[in-house]
């Protein structure tokens, strides 16, 4: 399975910021790696999901009531503004079968 994330600053539309990152899931669960973006988002989702162990996932990935606070932003300051991230899944054969974004705004220094 293979996942990507992206992230979007709104100036006029929503244009490509700070990322666009392919990883293969169930190699980077494996393999954990502190420099790599998806281990912070990883380590941010974890335990608010079902992802708590390597592949195979033969069930659904759910990821229910989580809370995105100022500390998950402490390691990459960005400035003011609108942004969107967006995760992307395949299943292996190239075919996207979940795309999951979210929106939010920074409004503090």
């Amino acid at each position: 399975m293979v996942i990507r994330f992206n992230a979007y600053r709104k100036l006029s539309g929503y244009h490509p910021f700070l990322f666009n990152v392919s990883k293969d899931l169930c190699h980077a669960l494996k393999y954990p790696n502190r420099l790599d973006v998806l281990y912070y988002f990883y380590n941010a989702f974890s335990p608010y999901s079902n992802l708590n162990h390597t592949c195979p996932y033969n069930n659904d990935v759910y990821i229910r009531k989580c809370i995105l606070n100022d500390r998950m932003f402490s390691k990459v300051p960005l400035p003011k503004g609108t942004y969107m991230l967006t995760v992307e899944m395949d299943d292996g054969i190239k075919n996207w079968v979940s795309t999951v974004s979210v929106y939010f705004d920074i409004d503090v220094d």
